[in-house]
């Protein structure tokens, strides 16, 4: 099922699965108060490494800058992600056929961590020195003072 922007499918609050919702135009607008601790988003490949790590732009709601995510057919010498920061744009590029699995998660800033406990709770419950790092890598993010 596909829904363009701006529309809710008939007699539902929430999309049913398997909705993909096409946003066709730009600037993408924010329309809702997101997570106050947010400080930006992280989207990497699972299994791999980092696509994207970006901050929400120089504004406050309302006036974050959202990331339109793009798939793109993947050409030889095409890099997997290619992020346009002036048109907020993260072009991911797939071979036909291909399946990419991503996590997209926000980052946090100064002691956004702190006062989640999350990472103190983590560290905690380790077992040995190799997932203490392993959590701590997972969790912190650049800027956010971890």
């Amino acid at each position: 099922m596909l829904g363009a922007a701006g529309t809710t499918p008939p007699g539902a609050d929430e999309d049913p699965p398997g909705t993909y919702w096409i946003h066709p135009g730009a600037p993408l607008v924010l329309p809702y108060l997101p997570d106050v601790l947010s400080a930006g988003l992280a989207v990497r490949e699972i299994g791999g490494g980092e696509l994207l790590s970006s901050d929400w732009g120089p504004g406050a709601w309302p006036d974050a800058r959202p990331v339109l995510l793009r798939i793109v057919e993947r050409r030889p010498g095409m890099p997997r992600a290619q992020f346009d920061e002036p048109d907020r744009d993260l072009a991911i590029a797939l071979e036909q056929a291909e399946v990419l699995r991503v996590r997209v998660s926000s980052t946090l800033a100064g002691a956004g961590l702190a006062v989640l406990g999350v990472l103190d709770w983590a560290l905690k419950a380790a077992d040995d020195d190799a997932q203490r790092a392993s959590f701590a890598t997972w969790l912190c993010r650049a800027g956010t003072g971890c």
